[in-house]
């Protein structure tokens, strides 16, 4: 009988312990690639689709900390619709629960620093500091 306690006791620790869940650090979870569904710049959604223009952005996170931002711009009012694509790449790094984002901007360094709310399929960036009006003051992005 003491067998069966300590055989059953044994087997209820072992699921306890696999059972309990790490809880995934906003540096593993930002990384990857992420479309952009909303990313305000100067007080103006660039995302959103207008009938005339419209930006399609796309943010990749590294491991070793550079960060790369996709974009394209496709005119509507031209005929036929003209699509510009160019990328801006950079390096990000986390203080705390704080995230520094930094591009070079064709000569131009660009740098935000704020708050992340990550999921494994959403990420918001709510920048705090930094190149707010010029770079971005809110990023959100569902994992691709």
């Amino acid at each position: 009988m003491m067998k069966h306690i300590l055989f059953f006791g044994s087997i209820a620790f072992v699921f306890l312990i696999f059972s309990c869940k790490k809880e995934a650090k906003p540096e593993d979870l930002i990384l990857g690639k992420w479309k952009v569904t909303k990313l305000i710049v100067d007080g103006e959604d660039i995302v959103a689709i207008s009938p005339d223009y419209q930006t399609q952005v796309e943010v990749e996170f590294t491991k070793s900390g550079t960060v790369v931002f996709n974009i394209k711009n496709i005119d509507y009012t031209k005929s036929p619709a003209e699509l510009e694509e160019t990328s801006a790449s950079g390096t990000y790094s986390w203080d705390g629960g704080k995230i520094t984002i930094s591009v070079d901007d064709v000569g131009d360094l660009l740098s935000v620093t704020g708050n992340v709310d990550v999921t494994e399929n959403r990420l918001l960036i709510n920048a705090t500091s930094g190149d707010t009006v010029d770079f971005f003051s809110l990023l959100e992005a569902d994992k691709l």
